[in-house]
């Protein structure tokens, strides 16, 4: 499946990188924990296959990343309070915030308050589902 829709806060260069993700293996909430050494040698782990082919990417263009490290407070406006975002990766070098999701756990009103939240911040936003980029509109 492809998602594309327009944003005020997409880092273009995300949409020429030809991401092509396999759907991981649905185990319920269960994550499986996938460790990796990324290409200037730092320590990394993610919660999702998604997240680890999108870091391996990454790394094979020598692009700099932090994975999980900023946590932002954001109004979620399903559950009406405050909570903490953890982002998947930020690029330093652009300022830029990106979440990889897999259709399966992506929630679309609870991204938009996280990216409202990350704009307010003074940060590019970019989603990958389900390995292609998707603009959200808010």
């Amino acid at each position: 499946m492809n998602y594309y829709i327009d944003v005020p806060c997409v880092d273009i260069t995300h949409k020429y990188m030809g991401f092509n993700f396999k759907k991981p293996a649905r185990a319920g909430h269960v994550y499986i924990k996938h460790d990796h050494i990324t290409w200037n040698g730092k320590q990394a782990s993610f919660r999702s296959s998604y997240e680890l082919e999108y870091a391996k990417k990454l790394d094979r263009m020598k692009i700099d990343y932090e994975t999980e490290t900023l946590k932002i407070p954001y109004w979620d406006t399903q559950q009406r309070k405050k909570r903490i975002a953890v982002p998947d990766f930020y690029l330093p070098a652009t300022n830029t915030i990106i979440e990889v999701k897999g259709q399966f756990y992506y929630d679309e009103k609870e991204m938009i308050d996280r990216f409202i939240a990350y704009r307010d911040e003074g940060y590019k936003c970019v989603l990958i589902l389900d390995g292609f980029p998707k603009t959200l509109k808010y």
